[in-house]
């Protein structure tokens, strides 16, 4: 029951966070530009700061082999969970566009602004390497089937530049710090103490970012889709409970199975919004899908932390 409280506490943080966010937009303190130029401000500095510091401050090459299943374990569970909104997608008759972004958004979790921070505070040390090699299979997947599914002309896509943007900061900081943990390289003190208050932003700008999202977004007209509770109950709720009853009886570390299940019952991820965007694909919908989850995942996440503590 001791995670269980954790992540109860680390979920009210996040929401007085989202609370702040708001009210900043509310009472524009924040307009949209700066909540642009803080969507960019973490994922180019202060993500890639905590993944350094996380990386290189205590985890052994050891550890990473010990770990290593939740790289094969997440990216399995990721093929399963796609597959299996496919078939869901069917039976609502969505037109192409709408199809692929409501399978986007049914398939990737938001691990990057709430899930390694919420990995970290339950998982400590340990949670360094499982949201590192967990955040590897996200880009990776991120810039391949992300981008084709958010494209709104998958046709005239280009390839070349999905390829050069693949190379993110978050995943060029994991490799090279999976690199430098392979080698048992540490940072310098001075280094980390820098890097490691810039990381520390991370968690803190995510949630007032998605807080000042809710001020720009029409959510009412999106509450009576049911496609939304259907997502909200499988992805959130039903597959990491799957998940849960399949892993535990095997013989993978409790810790990992426990890692990966939270991961999927976190709401829908912030970049398929942006790619939506982007593209022109159902963009308003993509938003609103991203806002209504993370609404509901205070109550989903601390429920299947509850459900997995109990069974």
């Amino acid at each position: 029951m001791e995670q269980f409280f954790i992540i109860l506490q680390q979920l009210f943080v996040f929401t007085f966070f989202v609370l702040v966010g708001f009210l900043c937009v509310k009472y524009k303190i924040i307009d949209q530009a700066t909540l642009n130029s803080m969507s960019k401000f973490i994922i180019m500095i202060t993500m890639p700061a905590m993944l350094i510091c996380n990386l290189l401050s205590g985890p052994s090459y050891a550890d990473l082999i010990n770990s290593l299943p939740i790289f094969i374990v997440y990216l399995v569970c990721f093929i399963i969970l796609y597959l299996l909104n496919c078939i869901i997608v069917h039976f609502f008759h969505f037109d192409t566009k709408k199809a692929n972004i409501y399978k986007a958004l049914a398939t990737f979790s938001n691990a990057g602004f709430i899930g390694i921070p919420l990995i970290l505070a339950v998982f400590k040390k340990e949670g360094g390497v499982f949201s590192s090699l967990c955040t590897v299979v996200d880009q990776i997947m991120l810039w391949t089937l992300g981008i084709k599914l958010t494209s709104s002309n998958l046709n005239n896509h280009n390839t070349l530049e999905s390829l050069k943007k693949f190379m993110t900061p978050s995943l060029v900081a994991i490799a090279l710090s999976l690199f430098g943990a392979v080698l048992e390289l540490r940072l310098p003190r001075f280094l980390f103490y820098s890097l490691s208050p810039i990381g520390s932003m991370t968690p803190v700008l995510s949630m007032i970012y998605i807080g000042g999202l809710f001020c720009f977004s029409n959510l009412k007209k999106y509450f009576k889709n049911l496609e939304l509770y259907v997502l909200i109950l499988f992805k959130m709720i039903i597959f990491p409970l799957m998940i849960w009853l399949i892993l535990k009886q095997t013989s993978i570390s409790e810790n990992i199975v426990r890692a990966v299940v939270l991961l999927f019952s976190l709401p829908s991820m912030t970049s398929i919004a942006i790619f939506a965007k982007k593209y022109e694909n159902n963009p308003e919908y993509a938003v609103a899908t991203v806002l209504i989850t993370s609404m509901f995942s205070v109550a989903t996440v601390p429920l299947v932390a509850f459900l997995i503590d109990k069974f």
